[in-house]
């Protein structure tokens, strides 16, 4: 009945909290892991608070799809990201060029 449903659904989350070490979440990878986002205190910054660097080595399509993700973040501004390329591509150059992003080339020796 609705009773025994309720003790066995009651028992079977305190065994799962057990297990996980008094956390739970869905699709952590091992007991112990796992966290509840309850627990999390709120971030104190915010993103436009935020430097951030890129590193790059060629592949320039996958830097073209990486800066266009990154800037479509709501709150990150250009002026906030710097890219850093080892060595000399010219296609690299050219997306952070035409993302209107500042480029620091570190030649190889």
């Amino acid at each position: 009945g609705g009773a025994a449903d309720e003790e066995r659904r009651r028992r079977r989350e305190e065994e799962e909290r057990a297990a996980w070490g008094g956390y739970k979440t869905e699709g952590a990878a091992a007991p112990g892991h796992g966290y509840r986002t309850e627990d999390i205190a709120p971030l104190a910054y915010r993103p436009e608070d935020i430097p951030v660097a890129v590193v790059a080595y060629n592949r320039a399509e996958y830097l073209q799809r990486s800066l266009a993700s990154l800037l479509a973040v709501r709150g990150i501004r250009k002026e906030q990201v710097a890219v850093f390329q080892d060595g000399f591509d010219a296609s690299v150059a050219r997306v952070v060029r035409d993302s209107g992003l500042h480029l620091s080339q570190h030649p190889r020796s």
